[in-house]
């Protein structure tokens, strides 16, 4: 009988092995890695946070004030932003100083000179209205290295603003589908 038990453990250990192995696959479709490019594409094109409101943002710190800084918004149309912004300085964490017009970013875009009353509520992205979560709720067999991914996003409320307020501007829960492509890299969101 102890022949049997070694046997089934040496089974068992090779069968954890390969499971494990498995897990680590970025070009496999699987939950968690669908959840890390979502997770990934929303932190680099989040609305809910004025560092990823311009394609070309730019934050710099004014007069040597690490409480002074300035950062280009796009108010194009659907944008936002502007609306972050806003919500900020009526809780009181920012107060704006004023405006300014770009150059070389767009007719829709301006500089913001903002000063942090509150310096917690400045992340590494700005000013941010909120967290995404992301539950991954399903995906189609890929075929030819595409697949469709459904998930569900949504959204907590930042300390600084009411979860009433934020939902004026953008629905707390969503259910999506995005189209992803698989690559040498693992996969990423089709544009």
């Amino acid at each position: 009988m102890p022949r049997r038990v070694s046997i089934d453990k040496i089974i068992a250990l090779a069968a954890l092995s390969l499971l494990v192995e498995g897990c680590d696959d970025k070009k496999a479709a699987s939950e968690k890695n669908f959840t890390k490019v979502l997770e990934a594409d929303f932190h680099v094109h989040d609305a809910l946070c004025t560092s990823n409101a311009h394609p070309n943002y730019v934050i710099t710190s004014l007069d040597g004030d690490s409480r002074r800084v300035r950062f280009a918004l796009d108010e194009g149309v659907g944008s936002i932003t502007p609306t972050v912004v806003k919500a900020a300085e009526s809780a009181g964490v920012i107060k704006v100083d004023g405006y300014k017009p770009t150059q070389n970013l767009g007719l829709s875009a301006r500089y913001y000179d903002v000063t942090l009353i509150d310096p917690k509520a400045w992340t590494d992205r700005g000013i941010c209205a909120g967290t995404r979560t992301f539950k991954v709720t399903g995906w189609t067999t890929p075929q030819l290295g595409q697949t469709e991914v459904s998930y569900d996003l949504e959204i907590t409320p930042s300390y600084w603003i009411k979860k009433e307020d934020l939902q004026k501007f953008i629905n707390l829960k969503h259910a999506f589908k995005v189209g992803m492509q698989q690559t040498n890299d693992g996969w990423v969101i089709m544009r």
